[in-house]
């Protein structure tokens, strides 16, 4: 509608989270961004019997080349959802809900970034 303002707060992600799932309120959206560094950096971390599942994801690159970014469950893990991201704005995103994309207990979800840049990262996750 003109004149109004979009809900894309915290708190309006968060409620949207809540609403994906017959699991309301077991959801968190966790968000990184300015991710410089290559290699892989955690984004949750489950305590050490809990485990992680990856409801939905969204990554865009902010860097000024190409980059292969991906998900993956623990530092060694097989990276899920890989590929090149176009500089200046490319992302890959995906709703995962009913695809039961879970980690071991005690796996950390990693974001692996093949070259320094710039990336930002937002999950939807359910702790189990």
């Amino acid at each position: 509608m003109p004149g109004t303002t979009p809900r894309t707060t915290p708190g309006a992600i968060q409620e949207l989270a809540d609403t994906l799932s017959p699991e309301a309120g077991t959801n968190t959206v966790t968000r990184s961004n300015g991710i410089v560094a290559s290699g892989n950096t955690s984004l949750v971390t489950p305590t050490a019997t809990g485990r992680v599942r990856l409801k939905a994801f969204l990554i865009v690159n902010n860097g000024a080349s190409v980059n292969d970014v991906g998900l993956r469950f623990a530092a060694a893990g097989v990276i899920l959802f890989h590929g090149d991201l176009a500089a200046d704005g490319g992302q890959r995103g995906m709703n995962l809900i009913g695809a039961y994309i879970d980690g071991a207990a005690g796996e950390a979800l990693i974001i692996n970034i093949t070259n320094a840049g710039n990336i930002s990262v937002t999950v939807i996750t359910e702790a189990l």
